[in-house]
């Protein structure tokens, strides 16, 4: 009769079982329904779409190309506009700035007005333009170290969309890890619970002690310990994979690229320093950066020869401010 027992419980253990497995697959299931997809491919995507260091590297790249943009105006002309005012009843003053306003008459040619006379207010405008005709390769070498700075601001763009596909590449696949990981845990809980309600039904027959009951009891504390932990790392390397592709912390996504080994025998050691010491954005910037370093200097050596430029103005003396009225030359 006590075989038969037995055979009973083992058959009702494993129904029990059966539905643990069905409980457990649609809590996993049903929140990955609502979730969206994301593959690898995707992520990059996105991370290099809206992370802030992607964006902060972009603008820095437009901001070297506005450069390359000013140094071309030292070719283009040059406008100064100026306006200055003076007042004084000084007779000198008076009398030549009279002339200049084309103001003088008859009148003040008298020796009281000659000798003393009223304030005056004398407002002059001047308009200066000047085209540059060669001012010792100092334009031409403006022009060429922004364009080493575009190249260096895009040398430096690349190496930030490196370094985080790097660590979308490396959150991805810890999701996926601490996601499998989280399961094999929930496994465990699972079948140290089976093995408690075995070892209870085995005590409660008469075949065993409390003892080994307690023994499975401490084992299925450890596999609950271990499941809250890989939880824990679940949401850890979820939060990581947010803020590597620029998404709020709390988003959550069914990652749908499987985790594989890379292919063996890409390439040797060898073969990836030489590639390296050639492609690397940091080595490329190195270099521009002597290239920089070589026209700044061949810069500084321009400002030791002689300057040539075309320089035209045109000046209008009147007793208020009328920039308007200014002849159109002179």
């Amino acid at each position: 009769p006590w075989q038969a027992n037995c055979i009973a419980i083992h058959r009702n253990e494993e129904e029990r079982l059966n539905m643990r497995k069905i409980t457990l697959w649609m809590a996993l299931v049903a929140p990955a329904w609502a979730q969206d997809s994301l593959s690898l491919r995707e992520a990059l995507e996105m991370a290099l779409r809206q992370h802030p260091s992607a964006l902060a590297s972009q603008s820095g790249v437009d901001q070297a190309g506005s450069r390359i943009r000013q140094a071309h105006s030292g070719n283009l002309p040059k406008v100064n506009v100026s306006e200055s005012w003076q007042r004084s009843n000084n007779p000198v003053f008076v009398f030549g700035s009279l002339l200049t306003q084309r103001r003088f008459s008859e009148s003040n040619f008298a020796l009281d007005s000659l000798n003393n006379p009223a304030f005056l207010d004398n407002f002059q405008s001047l308009v200066t333009v000047e085209q540059p005709l060669y001012d010792g390769g100092i334009t031409r070498n403006a022009i060429r170290a922004a364009g080493l700075g575009k190249d260096m601001a895009s040398e430096e763009k690349r190496r930030t969309e490196q370094e985080i596909m790097g660590r979308v590449v490396s959150s991805y696949y810890s999701v996926l890890l601490a996601s499998d990981l989280e399961k094999v845990a929930d496994a465990a809980v699972e079948s140290a619970k089976a093995d408690l309600e075995r070892a209870e039904t085995v005590r409660n027959v008469g075949m065993s002690t409390d003892a080994d009951v307690l023994s499975v009891r401490v084992h299925l504390a450890a596999m609950r310990e271990q499941r809250i932990r890989q939880h824990a790392n679940l949401q850890v390397a979820e939060a990581g994979l947010n803020e590597a592709i620029g998404a709020p912390l709390e988003s959550h996504f069914l990652l749908t690229t499987k985790l594989s080994p890379p292919p063996a025998g890409a390439r040797t050691l060898a073969e990836s320093e030489t590639e390296s010491q050639s492609s690397r954005p940091e080595v490329r910037k190195a270099q521009l950066g002597i290239k920089l370093a070589e026209t700044q200097s061949a810069t500084a050596h321009s400002l030791f020869l002689p300057q040539v430029s075309d320089r035209k103005s045109t000046r209008l003396n009147s007793s208020h401010v009328a920039l308007s009225r200014m002849p159109s030359s002179a």
